[in-house]
């Protein structure tokens, strides 16, 4: 290698880094395969590996988004102990502009409209099943109710929610009770893996 350029897999580079940056930019190439409110599908041309894996750590560890941070419990009747009932409220992806939003300085920070989002979980199993039903009362993402404060009803129209409603938080038996209040923050996932935005992967193109 002179000092004048450097090799990375198949490509000489020059050495000055303004240089690699333009000619990086000239090289590269991405082309939306497909793309749909669930699935991206990105074909990268003229990048190699180590840089798509760096794009794929970034978005692994530095997009933000709002994840359940505090659940205050009123009353938890269920047989999961608390801690891990919080645990399975944390994976629930939040549909949340995070930009919206600030991030709390620390964990003695006040709760404002500003930095959370706010939701009740308050479900009751029913005291009597019906003979041959399935015994548990499943309690569903969608039975989250957002409670917003402050100016939020104005700031966010359309109403703050999970992103699937389907995610099964808990089995209750008979008579058995949740109540508790979620506090969402912003934060990423180099913080914690809650604040994970997506699976991200990639593999050589077979072409």
């Amino acid at each position: 290698m002179t000092d004048a350029e450097y090799v990375t897999i198949g490509r000489v580079y020059p050495s000055n880094c303004a240089t690699v940056a333009q000619t990086f930019a000239e090289d590269f190439e991405c082309e939306v395969i497909s793309s749909t409110p669930e699935k991206l599908v990105v074909e990268l041309i003229n990048v190699d590996a180590p840089i798509v894996n760096t794009i794929r750590r970034t978005i692994l560890d530095s997009v933000p988004t709002m994840a359940v941070d505090v659940v205050v419990y009123k009353e938890n009747s269920t047989i999961l102990q608390d801690e891990m009932l919080a645990h399975r409220l944390g994976l629930i992806p939040i549909h949340a502009d995070p930009t919206a939003f600030e991030y709390r300085e620390n964990d003695k920070s006040k709760w404002t409209p500003n930095n959370c989002i706010v939701f009740r979980l308050d479900v009751t199993a029913p005291e009597e099943v019906e003979e041959g039903a399935y015994p548990w009362y499943k309690v569903h993402s969608s039975q989250l109710e957002w409670l917003p404060i402050g100016d939020q009803p104005t700031r966010f129209p359309d109403s703050i929610r999970p992103v699937h409603e389907d995610i099964v938080i808990a089995k209750l038996a008979p008579g058995q009770t949740i109540k508790a209040e979620l506090y969402c923050s912003k934060s990423c996932g180099s913080d914690h893996a809650k604040h994970i935005p997506a699976t991200v992967y990639y593999r050589y193109a077979t072409h």
